[in-house]
């Protein structure tokens, strides 16, 4: 299954446009400051590792309490959840068009996470990884790996990401669309603001 790529190609140009556009409008200065504000808790103007990780570690129990679902202390592949087969359809579709693998399955999560082998994830467990998966965001944001991140840093860091993201999510939708109408699935019509507001 594949997408013209002209096709592809002029969608993706235009919503990434518009997009970088509202970004750009919306993205107001001081971001990296209160960045700083808020984790830098020795007052040296910078982000050390520690304070990175510390404050990103503050709300991982939260995160992990919103999937363990029933409360038992641990995720397991039934809180996370199945999708119905159009989905699932679609989905390879979209990943295909992409050329991505997807996202990983349970067991490939489990071999990654899971240090017990008991088949499901525990709080330690999923605190080690997200403070792994911070390390390796720190070191992305750290461009000169001074080990402490400055406000330039995180500015141009967001900076790159958010292009990032805006030219993935542009690709993706035109990616979806393309998939759903190849699948004969109908998407769900996505009202703006002022249509829901109005």
């Amino acid at each position: 299954m594949s997408i013209p790529t002209k096709s592809l190609s002029l969608i993706t140009a235009s919503v990434v446009a518009l997009g970088a556009m509202v970004s750009t409008a919306q993205a107001g200065p001081g971001g990296a400051a209160r960045m700083i504000e808020r984790m830098d808790t020795d007052a040296s103007g910078t982000i050390s590792l520690a304070e990175y990780t510390e404050a990103r570690s503050a709300r991982l129990e939260r995160k992990f309490d919103r999937r363990d679902k029933n409360d038992d202390g641990s995720i397991t592949e039934d809180e996370v959840g199945r999708r119905n087969a159009n989905s699932s359809e679609l989905r390879e579709c979209i990943q295909a068009s992409l050329g991505e693998s997807g996202k990983p399955t349970w067991e490939e999560r489990l071999a990654e996470v899971d240090t017990d082998f008991d088949g499901a994830i525990d709080l330690g467990e999923f605190t080690t990884a997200a403070i792994a998966k911070a390390q390796e965001n720190f070191a992305s944001i750290d461009s000169d790996a001074s080990g402490d991140i400055t406000e330039a840093e995180i500015a141009a860091a967001r900076e790159t990401r958010k292009a990032e993201r805006q030219q993935k999510r542009a690709e993706k939708r035109a990616a979806k669309t393309a998939c759903a109408e190849q699948l004969g699935i109908e998407l769900p019509v996505k009202r703006n603001r002022q249509q829901r507001n109005g």
